[in-house]
């Protein structure tokens, strides 16, 4: 069976329809410490040369957009699995599979995959698909989750589930498929040179809503097979009763940037 976290019907018509779910967890990260900008931090490893860019799974369009704001040389290309998503970032976009992209060998000067390789059922082949369409002298950035990103939220869901049930209950971790230590091997598989850049920190929430939201935002994937209403209502009892003892909320967070050439 196709776990929930790279169920490809699953990940169309409701993890990602549309670009709703994705940017009620990107908000959470204001509350990050230290603050991060993730795409500025990517887009800075992005040489400066024509040619073409691709975003290869690009969502609500988070590096589209600055792509085509900031790198008027560029060429910018959107690419994502879902149409409700590729639908969002303006031409020009299109539907298609991370590992079956339909473009030619060497096309692309700039190729960025963020955050979606442990949604592919086979990264590998993903993976050499952006080395495929890279140019020699092009790069690719592939962004990831480390294995202990977000480790309390996890933590959460599990609480949350065995109160609102009374069992343990295995909970889908969406990195574990894909984490930055697998992806960084799968690169250095196809590509000559492989750079790691860690970026870690924690994020300290104040007040309960943002957390709830962001739960509420995994429920088609992480909350699968769980009576989801119940276990998230147990999840705000947790989260109320932590931010009531300490004043805060907190998850630890851990970020990668590969850049591949």
């Amino acid at each position: 069976m196709t776990p929930s976290t790279s169920d490809r019907n699953i990940l169309r018509t409701e993890a990602y329809a549309d670009g709703r779910n994705l940017a009620t967890r990107a908000s959470i990260y204001r509350y990050r410490r230290p603050p991060l900008d993730l795409a500025a931090a990517v887009l800075a490893e992005l040489p400066a040369r024509r040619g073409l860019a691709v975003d290869v799974g690009c969502g609500n369009g988070m590096y589209t957009t600055r792509l085509r704001a900031e790198r008027p040389e560029l060429d910018v290309l959107g690419l994502d699995l879902s149409a409700g998503m590729a639908g969002t970032v303006g031409a020009p976009a299109a539907v298609a599979d991370a590992t079956r992209l339909p473009l030619p060998d060497g096309v692309a000067a700039g190729v960025i995959c963020a955050h979606m390789l442990y949604h592919v059922p086979d990264p590998a082949a993903a993976v050499a698909e952006l080395a495929r369409v890279r140019a020699a002298d092009g790069t690719v950035l592939i962004t990831t989750n480390a294995a202990d990103d977000k480790a309390e939220i996890t933590a959460l869901w599990r609480a949350a589930a065995a109160r609102a049930t009374g069992t343990d209950h295995e909970i889908p971790d969406v990195t574990q498929h894909c984490d930055l230590d697998r992806a960084q091997r799968l690169a250095e598989a196809v590509f000559t040179e492989v750079r790691r850049i860690d970026l870690a920190g924690e994020v300290v929430v104040p007040e309960p809503a943002p957390v709830l939201a962001f739960l509420h935002s995994q429920r088609s994937i992480t909350g699968r097979g769980l009576p989801v209403d119940e276990v998230l209502a147990a999840a705000g009892e947790l989260v109320t009763d932590t931010i009531a003892a300490t004043g805060t909320y907190r998850f630890g967070t851990h970020v990668g940037i590969l850049v591949c050439r």
